[in-house]
């Protein structure tokens, strides 16, 4: 009897340290797929043999094929070229800018501006100099800890995933 158990035991400590080892390269392989998309963007080319062929060359430099580029009529580019896909993004100009805000909007702006600055205000109240409070702010990780799952939960969810399989 005691033997069988034992055996059990090893069993399900197998089992467990399989699905730790698991589920460790699991959150490996995702963690490495959360980095910035920035950093994936690849451009690539290839050569491309030139023919001299003067009727093709007169179209392509022909400038009526050509378009304003960001709405300035002094940059003409193809259109097939890349940079017609970006988007255009007027400057800020704040002359333009007549919005009125109302009182709700100024009370909730003055919240917000709290809750913006809420640790350096703790901080004066306490008396701790704003440069120490602001490394502190910084050092801070970006994401919410408490928003990942922990290990027991993913276990958990690992364990409510399976099915059990039995011969019919």
């Amino acid at each position: 009897m005691w033997k069988q158990c034992r055996q059990q035991e090893k069993v399900l400590a197998g089992m467990m340290s399989e699905r730790r080892r698991r589920a460790e390269r699991k959150a490996a392989y995702f963690a490495s797929k959360l980095i910035d998309p920035i950093q994936t963007l690849r451009a690539t080319g290839s050569s491309v043999k030139i023919f001299k062929d003067s009727a093709q060359y007169q179209n392509n430099e022909n400038r009526e094929n050509l378009m304003p580029w960001n709405g300035k009529q002094d940059v003409l580019i193809d259109r097939y070229d890349g940079r017609a896909l970006l988007d255009y993004i007027a400057p800020y100009d704040k002359k333009k800018n007549n919005y009125q805000m109302t009182e709700e909007e100024e009370e909730l702006e003055d919240r917000l501006n709290y809750e913006r600055y809420r640790s350096i205000i703790e901080a004066s109240r306490y008396d701790l100099e704003e440069r120490s409070v602001i490394r502190e702010v910084e050092a801070k990780p970006v994401y919410d800890t408490k928003m990942a799952p922990t290990e027991k939960e993913r276990e958990k969810n690992s364990n409510q995933n399976q099915f059990a399989v039995t011969d019919i």
